[in-house]
């Protein structure tokens, strides 16, 4: 080989050396290259995780891995996401990668399409309540005192009484006191359906909206959930830590609909959807509102009134006069896979 050709060989190493590696070099540090305006840009990522695990990501329609993953090296744009598994509903959204930053989608809920069903309690009084069935005795009750319009904390085993706020509530009448599953959090709401948020600094309470039907803290008493005759509400209790972030007070309208919402609870499972019964048909809806929400009819019942019970990753529900159950989430499973 002469000198002549092993300058030409070293001298292509290094072409090549200068063509590829750079490129290597700028992906590695999030970078791509764009063709049409032919320089580098900074790329994103999306976060996908969902319940069950091992489905199908799909961006714009294009599968690229399985759940729980993250996608690397997007170009800052508007992407069609959609998570699908088969015998579960599919879930799709339209997210916005931006430049060095991760967009998430870590709360995503797939229902089975054939649910199993068990029957839990037959023959059913019509005074059945489904609170009660799963009711345990707490060692602290609240009241709203009828003289007074203040509330008190209430000892069970002597019924001693403490006052708790300083303020008494604007209307007489019966309340109904809603508490957060560790009983930090107390929300009221009156007989003509006006809901009170109370305030533990200020000991009073703060008006939250007219026309509520009911209402429920999250297990992680973050939110409240309070529904009307025809829409879903949720109010956040403290900043959120995940996408799509929240601020302490911050409120919004879930979902809304010509027909009467008859019950509504949350998922427990994750804190980040809402079962709710719309005629004969037991939905679900995601607080991912980032642009627009999935709404899945999840099943068909029977009867009128049905009531709603999270327990354990289980749906509980009457039809007719049975309370019966599904699992949503099968927590136990989900433990061994952690």
């Amino acid at each position: 080989m002469t000198l002549a050709h092993r300058r030409i060989i070293l001298y292509s190493f290094i072409l090549i050396f200068i063509l590829i590696i750079p490129p290597i070099i700028a992906y590695s540090f999030g970078y791509n290259f764009d063709w049409q305006t032919k320089s580098f840009i900074k790329t994103g990522i999306f976060n996908v995780k969902s319940y069950p695990s091992n489905a199908n990501i799909l961006i714009d329609n294009k599968l690229y891995k399985k759940t729980p993953n993250f996608i690397k090296g997007l170009k800052p744009k508007v992407y069609n996401l959609k998570v699908t598994k088969a015998g579960y509903s599919t879930w799709s959204k339209d997210l916005q990668i931006n430049p060095a930053k991760i967009t998430e989608s870590v709360n995503i809920l797939l229902l089975a399409q054939e649910p199993i069903i068990k029957v839990v309690k037959q023959n059913l009084t019509p005074s059945f309540k489904i609170e009660d069935y799963f009711y345990t005795t707490s060692t602290i009750n609240y009241l709203v005192n009828d003289s007074n319009q203040i509330l008190y904390q209430v000892n069970p085993q002597n019924n001693q009484q403490s006052q708790i706020s300083v303020q008494p509530l604007l209307e007489t009448g019966d309340y109904k006191i809603i508490t957060s599953k560790n009983k930090s959090s107390i929300a009221v709401l009156s007989e003509s359906h006006t809901l009170y948020l109370f305030d533990t600094e200020s000991k009073s309470f703060n008006k939250i909206t007219n026309n509520a039907l009911n209402a429920e803290f999250s297990t992680d008493n973050r939110k409240i959930l309070y529904y009307t005759k025809n829409e879903l509400w949720v109010m956040w209790l403290t900043k959120t830590e995940i996408q799509p972030y929240k601020e302490s007070g911050d409120y919004e309208l879930i979902t809304r609909f010509g027909e009467p919402i008859t019950k509504a609870v949350w998922s427990t499972v994750d804190n980040e959807h809402i079962f709710f019964v719309i005629g004969n048909t037991i939905k679900m809806v995601e607080l991912d509102g980032r642009s627009n929400r999935n709404i899945n009819d999840f099943l068909k019942i029977s009867g009128n009134n049905a009531q709603l019970y999270f327990n354990n990753g289980s749906l509980y529900f009457t039809e007719n006069n049975i309370l019966k159950s599904t699992i949503i989430k099968n927590l136990f499973l989900q433990q061994i896979l952690n």
